[in-house]
């Protein structure tokens, strides 16, 4: 058994660098044994914290339902994280807590690692609470050996002898979360992520590529890559070419950058900042609509006139949605699903954007 109370005490104790390259490999060792024990505290206080909002919440007359729904929220702030990744690690604190106290047992001695862990509660998911402690007490002991993906090989292995349909099961449920999702990136590219039903992510490539690799015979001097990728954009977009995208494009931008007279940076909406030199490109393009927003050249805020309307519509809420991009809430990086009055409108809130709030 590691002795976490001395590792700790050495590296947070103002001790000399180490001089010697084996005295460095030891020193790191000894911070991945307090790193994984200081996340194993820390999702055994989140699983306590959860219960007892939990609890607190149904003392106060609150229906099961809803106990606990803020939670999340909570977590978040504390953690400086948004509120979907304070959720993703409630769900691993409350699964390690519950079903898996080998894990955790193993976390806090500093011998199992965060990544490892959270794989042994993502693959046992699909079993019975005691075959969960039966496959957990198993890969416990071989989990401090081995990497996280050779762990994730280890428990898919533990799994599927403890119950004969649980392969079938996580495959299903697996398939059923279907989804698409933009990933911003640096330097104005993104990308689009589809979980897809692996037969169908298979057959998607395979034409792309069987595409590419044909035009490429026919002359085609592009990258494969490339030719794949704009095939994608033609194809999804119905576009006869992939530069020709017709759609309409939010770009916030100074009126001087727009101009040519500064470099400020702009904003396209759904993606975040971008260069002044793109976002003019992006806007005298001739196949791209772009609805150009010119922000006040003192305070780089949109302009916009007021209204007596309740409701965040048209042209109002496109303003806010290009203004603000992802939601107030200060931990969350979530785009903007709603608007709205951060005085309420019953008293006296207006529908202008001095006035409101943009929500996940």
């Amino acid at each position: 058994m590691f002795d976490i109370v001395s590792d700790a005490g050495e590296l947070f104790g103002g001790a000399e660098l180490p001089r010697t390259a084996e005295s460095q490999i030891e020193r790191i060792a000894a911070w991945e044994r307090v790193i994984a024990h200081a996340h194993a505290q820390q999702a055994r206080v989140i699983a306590g914290f959860v219960s007892r909002r939990a609890a607190e919440d149904r003392a106060a007359g609150v229906c099961s339902s809803d106990a606990g729904k803020y939670a999340a929220e909570e977590v978040a702030l504390a953690r400086r994280v948004s509120p979907t990744s304070a959720g993703h690690q409630i769900e691993f604190a409350q699964g390690l807590v519950a079903h898996h106290p080998a894990t955790l047992a193993a976390m806090l001695d500093g011998a199992i690692s965060m990544p490892a862990a959270r794989t042994v509660v993502t693959e046992c998911e699909v079993l019975d609470p005691v075959a969960r402690r039966v496959v957990d007490a198993a890969i416990a002991l071989e989990a401090t050996e081995l990497t996280p993906g050779q762990v994730r090989t280890a428990v898919r292995r533990r799994v599927i002898e403890a119950d004969a349909e649980a392969a079938a099961k996580r495959a299903r449920k697996a398939r059923s979360r279907k989804r698409i999702s933009l990933l911003p990136a640096d330097d104005a590219v993104a990308g689009l992520l589809a979980m897809l039903p692996a037969e169908q992510a298979v057959a998607c490539w395979v034409a792309l590529d069987n595409h590419a690799r044909g035009a490429r015979g026919d002359g085609d001097d592009r990258p494969i890559d490339h030719i794949m990728c704009d095939t994608l954009v033609e194809r999804v977009t119905g576009q006869h070419h992939a530069g020709d995208v017709g759609v309409e494009v939010g770009i916030v931008i100074s009126a001087g950058s727009l101009l040519g007279a500064d470099q400020a940076p702009a904003t396209l909406g759904g993606y975040g900042a971008i260069s002044a030199e793109l976002a003019r490109e992006l806007a005298n393009s001739k196949h791209a609509w772009a609805r150009r927003l010119v922000c006040d050249p003192l305070d780089g805020q949109v302009i916009e006139v007021g209204s007596r309307r309740r409701r965040f519509t048209g042209g109002r809420r496109r303003l806010i949605l290009a203004r603000d991009q992802t939601c107030r809430l200060p931990v969350c990086d979530a785009r903007i699903r709603d608007a709205d009055h951060r005085t309420p409108y019953a008293h006296g809130g207006t529908t202008d954007r001095t006035c409101s709030d943009p929500l996940r």
